[in-house]
């Protein structure tokens, strides 16, 4: 059995205040559960359609993502100095690859982006 301090919290890294508060969130969990961080963006995998298109907007999108991380990374570490946090770039959709980053893990943390009122009907 895994100690339970070395068990990670997965925070799901997008970028937005959204994420960035539950980034906040998984820093406070971490501290006071003395346990490691792994954060995670996921690009999403396009079909290929045009390639030169699609390898235009994959590298975009790595590109963002790895910002992203950097931020994150930052803010952890100016929050809780000497914490263990990684970091891990995954390549598919959000739905299958957000759980399989987190198997392992105590906790999986995710911003919550408020539904458009379009989307509300739709769902």
């Amino acid at each position: 059995m895994i100690p339970r301090e070395k068990v990670p919290i997965v925070v799901a890294i997008d970028g937005t205040q959204e994420g960035l508060r539950a980034l906040d969130y998984a820093v406070d969990q971490a501290e006071r559960d003395g346990c490691p961080l792994v954060l995670v963006h996921v690009v999403r995998a396009h079909p290929v359609l045009i390639p030169h298109m699609v390898a235009a907007d994959v590298d975009t999108d790595d590109d963002l993502g790895r910002a992203a991380l950097v931020e994150a990374r930052a803010r952890v570490l100016a929050r809780l100095p000497g914490a263990s946090v990684t970091d891990r770039m995954l390549k598919g959709s959000v739905r299958h690859e957000l759980p399989r980053a987190a198997a392992d893990a105590r906790l999986l943390v995710l911003g919550r982006t408020p539904l458009s009122g379009l989307e509300r009907r739709a769902a």
